[in-house]
C-alpha cells in the first residue's frame, strides 16, 4: 500500500479527521433520529477504521501483477471523460467535475478504464471530504440480495453501525456518494429487476447521487434518472505518458512507442484503451515486438503468461499443479470460458467455479483434479484472480476471448446453433462475435452476418424508420406488439454493430451528410429539437449542426419530428442503401471462398 511509515501515519490522522467532521454533519442532520434510537457518534478509533477500508479501494490487482495488489496511484493515467451533449472533453479527478447532483452513466467499451476510474474517483472523494463514498461491485451482490441490501452490507463493513432504519437515514442526509462498478457484468436476467431498485432508490433519496460505470447496451443508460457520459479513448499523443506508468524505465516507454510508431495501421486503430497498451507493454516486455492485431494480442499473452510467467526469475520455475501442457490447458481453459459465459458469470463463488472445471474437463476429454486446475488458472496462467473465496476474471474480455476461440474450434452443428441463439440475443453475446469475426470469418459471415442483414432488410421495409430507430427489435420473431414492448428495454444493436457507418453514437455518420444535404429538413428536425426538453433515454443520439452549435438529438426525437416532416423514405433508402452494401460485401467473401474450395483437392 502506498504511503508507510510516518507519512502513512499523518495521512491517516487527517484522514480520520475528514471522516469525523463527515460523522458529524450527518448526527447533526438527524439529531432526533439518532437520539430517538439511542444512537451514539463513533470514536477516534472507528474513524480511523473507516478511512482506512474506504482508502483500501485504491488496491487493486492488476493484469501484470495479480499475486499482489498495487496502489492504483503508482500507475494511473488520467482519465478523460466526453460529454455527449457537447464537444467537450474533460480531465476528471472528482465526480462533482461533471455533476455535483445529477445520477451519473459513465460508458465506455472494453478495457477503458472504468473501473479504475471510479476508484480513483472513491479515494479522491474521501480525500475531498464532501461526501463518503460507497464503491459497490455489481458482480459481487449476490442473487438472492438487492442493491439496499448490497449497501447495508458495504457500509457495515466499513465500520458504521447500521440498520435498515440508519441506512434510510444515512442516504436521505446527503453526505453519501453511491459508486456503482460494472452494470453491465449484472446477470441479464437480473438487470431490469436492477435498474427498478436503482431508480427507486434514486427517487426516495434525491440527495444521494448515484454514479454507476457500464459498457454500451447495458440498459441502465435508458434510465431517465441518469445522464450518460463516456470515457474518451486515449490518442497516440498520450502513448508515451501512458507507457510511462506502467513500464519499468522510460527508455522502456521509449522503445514501446517507437515500436507503435513502426506498427501496423490496425494495431495503432485499436490502441485506444489502458487495457491493450496495458497488454502491448506486457509482450513487449517479453518478445521486444509488436502484434499484428488483436487476436495475436491475446494468442500471445496466453502463451507468455503460461510458458515465461517467471523467465525473469533465475533458477525459480512456478509448479503447474495440473499437469497439463500449455496448449492441453489452453484447450480446457477455453471451455471453462466458454461455460461460465453461457451462465453469465464473471464472477464466480469456489463451488461454481469448481463445477465449471469439471464440466470443461468433461468437455474436453482431459484429466486433473478441479482444484489444480483452478489454481493454475489463478497462479500460472494469471486469467483468474482469487478473492477470499470467490473468482473473477482479469478483464472480462479475457473470458469472452477464449469463449470465442472455443466456439470457433466446434463442429458447423454447434456453431450454427450458437449463432441462431445470438440472432435473437445479440446484446448477450456481441463482444464474442467481435473476435469470430477475426477467429472464424466465413461461417461469422454465413451462419450470422448474412442472416442478421437479411431479417433487418426485411423489417426495414416492413416497418420503415420506426424500426430502425427503436432500441432492442433486431430479432427473429418479435411481433409487433413485442416490438412496442421492448421499446424501453436495452438496446441490441445488430444493425448499429453491422452498419457501422450509419450510427456510432451519431459521431460521424451518413446521416450527418443526409441532414446537409436536404437543408429545408435539417432547419425543421433542429428548430423543433430545440424545442423539446424531457431527457434523452434510448441511448442513441444523432449529432445536428446548424451552424453555430452541435448537440445531440435524442433518437425518440428524431423519429417523431421525421414522421411530422413526412420525409422518412429519405432516411429509409439512405440506411437500406448502407445494408444491401454490407449485404454484399458478405455475399462476395463466401463466393470466395466457394472459388478456393474448387481449387482443393
Amino acid at each position: 500500500m502506498a504511503g508507510t511509515g510516518m507519512e502513512g501515519a499523518l495521512g491517516i490522522v487527517a484522514g480520520a479527521k475528514i471522516v469525523e467532521k463527515l460523522c458529524d454533519q450527518i448526527f447533526d442532520s438527524g439529531k432526533d433520529f439518532f437520539k430517538d434510537r439511542k444512537i451514539k457518534k463513533l470514536n477516534k478509533l472507528a474513524f480511523k477504521t473507516i478511512y482506512k477500508k474506504i482508502q483500501s479501494v485504491e488496491n487493486v490487482k492488476t493484469i501484470w501483477k495479480v499475486d499482489d495488489e498495487v496502489n492504483l496511484r503508482d500507475f494511473y493515467y488520467p482519465s478523460k471523460i466526453q460529454i455527449l451533449s457537447s464537444k467537450k472533453v474533460l480531465t476528471v479527478t472528482k465526480v462533482s467535475d461533471v455533476s455535483t447532483k445529477t445520477n451519473l452513466v459513465i460508458e465506455g467499451t472494453a478495457g477503458q478504464g472504468k473501473s479504475i476510474l471510479l476508484r480513483y474517483l472513491a479515494s479522491n472523494e474521501i480525500k475531498d471530504g464532501v461526501r463518503v463514498p460507497v464503491f459497490i461491485e455489481l458482480r459481487k451482490i449476490k442473487s438472492n440480495e438487492t442493491i439496499k441490501d448490497s449497501i447495508t452490507n458495504k457500509l457495515e463493513s466499513l465500520g458504521f453501525i447500521v440498520n435498515n432504519d440508519t441506512v434510510e437515514q444515512f442516504l436521505n442526509s446527503g453526505n453519501f456518494l453511491l459508486l456503482l462498478d460494472g452494470f453491465d457484468e449484472v446477470n441479464t436476467k437480473n438487470t431490469t429487476a436492477l435498474i427498478q431498485e436503482i431508480e427507486l432508490l434514486s427517487d426516495k433519496h434525491e440527495k444521494t447521487q448515484i454514479v454507476i460505470t457500464s459498457r454500451p447496451g447495458s440498459g441502465i443508460q435508458n434510465s431517465g434518472a441518469f445522464r450518460v457520459v463516456q470515457t474518451a479513448p486515449i490518442l497516440p499523443k498520450d502513448h508515451f505518458n501512458f507507457l510511462e506508468k506502467i513500464c519499468t524505465s522510460k527508455e522502456q516507454a521509449r522503445n514501446i512507442g517507437a515500436g507503435i510508431e513502426n506498427s501496423s495501421s490496425q494495431i495503432k486503430a485499436l490502441l485506444t484503451t489502458p487495457l491493450l497498451l496495458t497488454l502491448l507493454a506486457i509482450l513487449y516486455k517479453s518478445e521486444e515486438s509488436i502484434p499484428e492485431n488483436l487476436i495475436e494480442f491475446y494468442d500471445k499473452l496466453f502463451y507468455i503468461l503460461y510458458t515465461r510467467h517467471d523467465s525473469t526469475k533465475p533458477g525459480f520455475k512456478r509448479e503447474i499443479r495440473s499437469g497439463l501442457t500449455e496448449r492441453t490447458f489452453e484447450e480446457v481453459f477455453e471451455a471453462f470460458c466458454f461455460l461460465s459465459r453461457k451462465s453469465q458469470k464473471v464472477a464466480l463463488t469456489r463451488r461454481e467455479a469448481t463445477t465449471f472445471s469439471a464440466e470443461a474437463l468433461e468437455v474436453t476429454e482431459k484429466n486433473c483434479d478441479e482444484s489444480d486446475f483452478i489454481n493454475d488458472c489463478c497462479k500460472v496462467a494469471c486469467m483468474l484472480i482469487e478473492e477470499g473465496m470467490d473468482y473473477h476474471f482479469i478483464h472480462k474480455s479475457v473470458q469472452e476471448f477464449y469463449c470465442a476461440r472455443f466456439i470457433s474450434r466446434r463442429s458447423d452443428d454447434f456453431v450454427k446453433r450458437f449463432y441462431d441463439h445470438c440472432l435473437v440475443n445479440f446484446s448477450e453475446w456481441q463482444q464474442e462475435v467481435n473476435f469470430l469475426e477475426t477467429l472464424d470469418k466465413i461461417r461469422a459471415t454465413k451462419y450470422f452476418k448474412i442472416p442478421a442483414l437479411k431479417i433487418i432488410s426485411r423489417k426495414i421495409e416492413k416497418k420503415g424508420a420506426r424500426f430502425i430507430l427503436e432500441p432492442n427489435v433486431f430479432t427473429i420473431n418479435n411481433t409487433d406488439a413485442q416490438i412496442e414492448s421492448l421499446m424501453t428495454s436495452s438496446p441490441n444493436s445488430l444493425l448499429l454493430y453491422y452498419s457501422k457507418e450509419f450510427f456510432i453514437k451519431g459521431i460521424d455518420n451518413p446521416l450527418i451528410d443526409f441532414m446537409s444535404e436536404n437543408q429545408d429538413l435539417s432547419k425543421e428536425i433542429i428548430g423543433k429539437a430545440k424545442l423539446l426538453q424531457r431527457p434523452q433515454h434510448t441511448g442513441y443520439r444523432v449529432r445536428a449542426d446548424d451552424n453555430k452549435e452541435i448537440f445531440e438529438i435524442d433518437a425518440y426525437d428524431l423519429l417523431e419530428i421525421a414522421n411530422e416532416t413526412q420525409k422518412l423514405n429519405k432516411i429509409v433508402l439512405l440506411i437500406q442503401n448502407i445494408l444491401d452494401k454490407d449485404l454484399d460485401k458478405a455475399e462476395k467473401v463466401l463466393r470466395h471462398e466457394e472459388q478456393l474450395k474448387e481449387l482443393s483437392f
